[in-house]
């Protein structure tokens, strides 16, 4: 026999209980301990569309679907074997299935989340089941879903785009610092190639007149012999140093561009170094000491020709940062399994609050151009990319200093 609501509420007046059950805005079921529904809410018949009066005695599973009547009595057992409070699909689900449901008077089905806690009555503990219909939770949460796959997919669109746009700035800024490094480079090169085209022309006219005094002829000059062959040994000395000098030229520009390195191999940095040095010396001349104090370190383990790109970048960068006269020095050394790299000049200096913004793409104080504010920003990702970093102190007036970090290839740190 299933108790009534007056003998389950004992102590309260039956209406003052029903007014508590009334008063909560989703549904309720009272369950006994057979399974059996003592009484429910109106949210519950609204919920279920069904009457309290078509219920009371029923087993609950009339509330559940079909498909878990069969496991639901082991549940109801459960509980009442070791009645608690309990909410939520880790402790009531059905079958394997995480989510509950329930089932409406025309069979339709729909997600709920529950809650149970036990009510001692004189006529036994009974479940106080709270029931909530989360239909439109689930369907917020499904257009929820679907807004965030949508603008998952927007945001990987956008990056995609970024991204490209990222390299062809990269591309730009790498090609307007090869137009700059290729004008010091031909300059360079003019000087030594003026210099032996100059030796050849007067070479070839000292031979003649030296021809012309074998064949007994005027030569039309007054040196002897011997003086213009002491001319034609300096002409060679002169030649020889204008050959060294594009030796020297062409030297740089091979280790600079790594053209017969793999990508990833272990070759020593401060080579590079001194092409850096020996490749930017042009835009220094007159106006710029370019000092190299480089001690020997072990091999770095990388794609080196972007290590030098990322050396040029920030040697160039020290470079553009003097206005009229001053000075670079570049030092290295090791400190433990890293190679350090200082780049001190004596330039303008970085105001405080712009300092940590110096290695963000586009930030630039050198006004618009190709590839400004790119450079210190393509040097961080390569030196990262890397395994290194780098760092910058300065004091506005006095200058800069950057120190670059990279580790050394491992068969270095055994040594």
């Amino acid at each position: 026999m299933i108790p009534s609501l007056r003998r389950i509420a004992f102590g309260v007046r039956e209406d003052a209980f029903r007014a508590v059950l009334e008063t909560i805005p989703d549904a309720v079921a009272l369950v006994d301990d057979r399974g059996r529904i003592a009484a429910i809410n109106q949210a519950a018949e609204s919920i279920f569309g069904r009457e309290e009066a078509d219920l009371i005695g029923r087993p609950v599973e009339a509330l559940i679907p079909a498909r878990f009547h069969g496991k639901h009595p082991r549940l109801v057992q459960e509980y009442f074997a070791q009645p608690q409070v309990a909410y939520g699909p880790d402790r009531f689900r059905h079958g394997e299935e995480l989510q509950l449901f329930g089932r409406r008077a025309n069979d339709e089905e729909f997600p709920v989340e529950i809650s149970v806690g036990p009510l001692e009555t004189p006529e036994g503990v009974f479940a106080l089941t709270v029931i909530r219909d989360i239909t439109q939770k689930k369907r917020l949460q499904a257009r929820l879903k679907d807004y965030n796959r949508t603008l998952e997919r927007e945001v990987r669109e956008r990056t995609a785009e970024l991204q490209a746009k990222q390299a062809e700035l990269i591309q730009s800024a790498k090609m307007a610092a090869l137009g700059n490094l290729a004008a010091g480079v031909v300059h360079e090169m003019n000087t030594p190639l003026g210099a032996l085209r100059s030796a050849n022309q007067t070479a070839l006219a000292v031979a003649r007149r030296l021809l012309a005094v074998e064949k007994g002829e005027s030569s039309g000059s007054t040196r002897s012999p011997a003086e213009m062959a002491k001319v034609l040994e300096e002409l060679t000395a002169a030649s020889e140093q204008a050959i060294a000098d594009l030796t020297r030229v062409v030297a740089s520009l091979r280790i600079f561009a790594r053209i017969d390195s793999f990508d990833d191999s272990e070759e020593d940095l401060v080579e590079g170094l001194r092409s850096v040095l020996t490749l930017l010396e042009p835009r220094t001349r007159g106006r710029i000491r370019l000092e190299g104090e480089l001690q020997p370190l072990p091999p770095i383990r990388g794609k080196h020709r972007d290590l030098n790109q990322a050396l040029m970048n920030v040697v160039a960068n020290a470079i553009e940062s003097i206005e009229g006269e001053g000075a670079v020095r570049v030092t290295s050394q090791r400190a433990g399994g890293e190679a350090w790299v200082e780049i001190v000049d004596t330039g303008r200096g970085i105001p405080e609050d712009d300092l940590p913004q110096i290695f963000d793409p586009g930030f630039t104080t050198k006004g618009v151009k190709v590839g400004a504010g790119l450079g210190l920003a393509i040097a961080q990702r390569i030196l990262s990319e890397h395994g290194g970093r780098i760092e910058a102190r300065s004091v506005l007036g006095e200058g800069t200093t950057m120190r670059i970090a990279l580790p050394l290839a491992t068969a270095a740190l055994a040594d």
